[in-house]
């Protein structure tokens, strides 16, 4: 669930939270939060069972109610909003750990391979002298700085 600041949606969402009782008597309020936002919506918005998983529902001008699958794991032929998210895209490929380091001159790195997308993190001063894979994700590299 997301807002912008100060949306109306949540802050209704909050206020009836804040205000239940967990605890009447001996009793235990245990009444799930997609129970309580669910029957929010279907007073609130007149929202109202069977519910289409594939639409996007218009609350109002501001305000929409999107496929279960728009901020979700993508899936095939469905809209996605959250691939970046999902695949990392942002993420290094590689983590890079300097072992030796001669002058500033001279450097030997090891590489770990952690996505298969992406290049090895080499700087734009460098060069590679000599590589050898240790192992599937792991390789060290003499490189030589300018």
């Amino acid at each position: 669930m997301g807002s912008k600041k100060n949306g109306n949606i949540v802050k209704d969402l909050l206020d009836i939270y804040m205000n239940i009782k967990f605890q009447n008597g001996n009793n235990l309020d245990l009444t799930p939060n997609t129970a309580r936002i669910t029957n929010y919506f279907k007073f609130k918005f007149n929202i109202q069972p069977p519910y289409n998983k594939n639409n996007t529902i218009e609350l109002s001008r501001n305000s929409k109610i999107y496929p279960y699958f728009y901020f979700c794991y993508p899936e095939q032929n469905n809209k996605n909003y959250a691939i970046h998210h999902f695949s990392g895209s942002w993420l290094p490929s590689h983590s890079r750990k300097d072992k030796l380091n001669i002058f500033d001159k001279l450097i030997l790195t090891r590489l770990i391979r952690i996505r298969n997308k992406g290049d090895e993190p080499i700087l734009h001063n460098e060069r590679k002298l000599f590589s050898t894979k240790e192992k599937n994700n792991k390789s060290y590299i003499l490189l030589l700085r300018k």
